[in-house]
């Protein structure tokens, strides 16, 4: 096995729960796709640093090595223990999977308030099964005009394929005011004004449409609206983990083989549509790494049940299944993907990674 992981390219030293004995096990091919914060063709094999370790320590043991290394270049020590939360939390909170938490426009879902009212625009979407949701930008009415939210309109419906943006100004007192405010019950108003706490100037912004939709829609809000306003604190680094992160609802398989299920997931069903007990850093709405907890035979037991036979996953991962041998939980950390987060670095262009990094 040994000389197999030789020829393959894999080195020789396994990391295993120490930020001090942290390096590469592997330098990976990676991806041609080119992203902002991704130059991949300028380093076609990136360093990473990966950690081998049971569940319990694995994340103090990527916390300890992000504050060694970032400090000397933030600045100050990490705030850690660092915060956690959900896949389905960030999506309520944030409408996507990788959340920037250095402006704050959390996303409220105002379903509950806006149900039974005459304003056909709310209640039809909600008669379909759909959602209200909004954000509140502090300040915002006086920093966007009529002409700016219709601009952003219209970005929006070319981004998110929603029918447009329902808009309140909070006057003061906090009296929500719109153009259409005439068609809004008081007391849906005043329920509005206090699920977003609503002051004087503070612009409130509501989708009405599917889950996703709002997601997608408030998701490129935030962005949009924290660049365009400059809320958004270019020298803050935040960093958050997204703990057992989920799957969309559908037929797929949600977890792949080797991948530890949830403790609170026990489905056996074909779809396979289970919660993997995986892990992810995200920093400034870019993820800059992942983990998940590992087992071998068991998985290759429930993996054959689940349609795949025991010869066919062998010999498809044997490299993969041999190595999971070692340990229990894998996390892994690109610092092609560290560096562009760094304070004042906007755009991969801004910096250069070549093999000497």
């Amino acid at each position: 096995m040994r000389t197999e992981l030789l020829a393959a390219g894999w080195q020789t030293t396994v990391p295993i729960e120490s930020a001090a004995s942290a390096c590469p096990v592997t330098q990976c091919e990676q991806s041609t796709v080119i992203s902002q914060d991704r130059m991949d063709h300028l380093a076609p094999k990136p360093h990473s640093l990966q950690f081998f370790g049971i569940r319990q320590n694995i994340l103090a043991s990527v916390e300890q090595s992000l504050d060694n290394l970032l400090t000397p270049l933030i600045g100050h020590r990490l705030p850690t223990p660092l915060p956690a939360i959900t896949h389905q939390q960030s999506m309520r909170r944030y409408g996507c999977s990788t959340p920037d938490l250095r402006y704050g426009m959390e996303i409220i879902d105002c379903s509950s308030i806006v149900r039974g009212t005459r304003f056909r625009i709310f209640s039809q979407v909600l008669e379909q099964g759909g959602f209200v949701r909004g954000i509140r930008v502090v300040g915002g009415a006086a920093k966007l005009s009529r002409k700016g939210i219709d601009e952003l309109t219209h970005l929006l419906v070319q981004h998110a394929d929603v029918a447009g943006i329902s808009w309140f100004r909070a006057e003061p007192g906090g009296r929500l005011w719109s153009t259409f405010s005439k068609n809004l019950e008081p007391e849906i108003l005043q329920g509005l004004q206090q699920a977003f706490r609503a002051e004087s100037g503070d612009l409130l912004l509501l989708l009405a449409d599917t889950w996703t939709k709002t997601c997608i829609g408030l998701d490129f809000l935030r962005t949009r609206i924290a660049r365009e306003l400059d809320i958004m604190p270019h020298q803050e680094f935040c960093l958050i983990w997204l703990i057992d992160d989920s799957h969309k609802p559908q037929s797929t398989q949600a977890t792949w083989p080797g991948s530890e299920t949830a403790e609170h997931d026990t489905s056996t069903s074909a779809t396979l549509l289970t919660h993997s007990y995986r892990f992810r850093l995200v920093t400034n709405g870019r993820e800059i790494g992942r983990g998940q907890t590992i087992h071998a035979a068991e998985i290759a037991s429930a993996d054959t049940k689940a349609g795949w036979q025991l010869d066919e996953l062998t010999e498809q991962f044997i490299f993969t299944l041999d190595v999971y041998h070692l340990a229990q939980t894998l996390a892994a950390f690109s610092r092609q993907r560290i560096v562009p987060c760094m304070p004042a670095t906007q755009l991969a262009k801004d910096i250069s990674l070549y093999n000497h990094f």
